[in-house]
């Protein structure tokens, strides 16, 4: 996460959007079966189920994402379905790019 937030932080990157991928959901099920996510994220008061877990984790990237448009995606390597929303979320990053482009010439 503070890796995260530095790269966030950087003049380069300053308002770049962002696609989150937060690989191997299917590991973190697995884990928070045998163990408890309290033991990576001590400040963490929910459940010890994958959704409000993984949530949490999502929130704590978008939290440190600063002025950034963050479009996050739970993957699985082996989930071939995880594509389609991904390419939404590139075509929807495009758009706005281009609406930005072509008002800023209107002016």
């Amino acid at each position: 996460l503070d890796m995260f937030e530095e790269i966030c932080l950087l003049e380069e990157t300053a308002r770049k959007p962002i696609i989150l991928l937060l690989n191997k959901i299917d590991l973190l099920k697995e884990k928070i079966a045998k163990k408890n996510i309290n033991s990576f994220f001590p400040e963490y008061a929910g459940p010890a189920e994958v959704t409000p877990a993984s949530e949490y984790i999502r929130d704590r990237f978008i939290d440190r994402a600063h002025k950034h448009d963050i479009y996050p995606h739970f993957i699985s390597a082996v989930d071939t379905q995880v594509v389609t929303p991904i390419w939404t979320s590139v075509r929807d990053i495009l758009y706005k790019k281009t609406i930005a482009s072509a008002t800023v010439g209107m002016l």
